[in-house]
């Protein structure tokens, strides 16, 4: 992956213990998942939906059965 002006541009085959690294649009890195671009751009999706899931969940059993 790169970031920065030439981001998109096509490089000759890198070699790590006998393997092909591929190149990638994006990474996840410590829970941040990071998009090859121009600047430098995190994406928070994931973690959102993350948060989301869970919060739902809490909420539906704490309410479980109760009128609203």
């Amino acid at each position: 992956m790169r970031i920065g002006p030439r981001y998109d541009a096509v490089g000759a085959d890198s070699f790590i213990t006998g393997g092909i690294l591929q190149y990638v649009q994006s990474l996840k890195y410590l829970g941040v998942c990071v998009k090859a671009n121009r600047t430098s751009v995190c994406n928070y999706d994931h973690v959102k939906a993350k948060f989301y899931r869970t919060f739902n969940c809490a909420y539906a059993k704490r309410f479980a059965g109760k009128a609203h």
